[in-house]
């Protein structure tokens, strides 16, 4: 069969080409439809990032420092794993070392108000062999409190931090470590409470520090458990070998003599 040739005049041109058939069909947009699917819809827009929680009040901006520390102290003793995820883990580390202080400090005063005020009621440490501080100079271990506060957090967290190394446990670095150890004074606040006041601020200072090394770390709270109680384990275990050791050299001491 014969093909059929056509000649088409193209604009701005003075020869004129010949197309076959097939070749002008080609160009037909009837011959292709387009496809309901085509073109493709647009990728769906990602959601919008939720913006980041507001540091804990204490480091807020602006905030005057009684109202931080109020709501500072609440947050952690109520949410105390928002509060440390709240808590920044890089910074200066002056208002985390002035909370901790502050709050020892009021600790400590009222630990030697229940004192004094308890005196009579308890046994006295004298009964027992043990030594007891004059009562005048009870008043002057509240007025040094910050002094050795700062000190006894310096060298706890240390020890914590390297244990933590030991275990794998210390990414956030050594200010992590020490901004949750001077958060997890808040529970000083129960020494406001005559009696048990300082056993429960205890327990409280030693289960907010375990929260704060495991949010702050990104860890579990048995590592960081294990981190936390690792030194007192082992200062327990030298001073038993220690007892050991003295006692069984004065049972050979007096057996001699024997």
């Amino acid at each position: 069969m014969a093909m059929r040739r056509i000649l088409v005049n193209a604009p701005g041109l003075d020869n004129r080409v010949a197309l076959s058939e097939d070749t002008r069909r080609s160009f037909d947009p009837g011959r292709f439809p387009m496809s309901a699917d085509w073109p493709p819809p647009p990728p769906p827009a990602e959601p919008p990032t939720p913006p980041a929680p507001p540091v804990i009040p204490w480091e807020q901006p602006g905030v005057p420092w009684t109202t931080g520390l109020v709501e500072t102290v609440k947050l952690l003793l109520t949410r105390p794993r928002e509060a440390y995820e709240r808590m920044p883990i890089a910074g200066d580390l002056l208002k985390p070392f002035l909370f901790a202080i502050l709050l020892g400090w009021i600790g400590a005063i009222f630990q030697t108000i229940w004192t004094i005020a308890f005196k009579g009621m308890m046994p006295s440490s004298r009964m027992y062999g043990g030594y007891a501080m004059p009562p005048i100079f009870l008043p002057f271990t509240a007025l040094f409190a910050p002094v050795v506060i700062a000190c006894v957090l310096l060298a706890v967290s240390a020890i914590c931090h390297l244990m933590l190394m030991i275990v794998g446990g210390g990414r956030s670095g050594f200010q992590a470590t020490l901004r949750a150890l001077c958060y997890a004074q808040a529970a000083q606040v129960f020494q406001l409470l005559p009696g048990c006041g300082g056993l429960i601020a205890g327990i409280g200072a030693l289960l907010l520090t375990i929260q704060g090394i495991a949010t702050a770390h990104r860890i579990s709270h048995s590592k960081a458990a294990f981190a936390i109680l690792l030194p007192l384990v082992l200062c327990c275990g030298c001073v038993i070998v220690l007892g050991l050791t003295v006692g069984a050299a004065i049972l050979h001491h007096l057996g001699q003599n024997l």
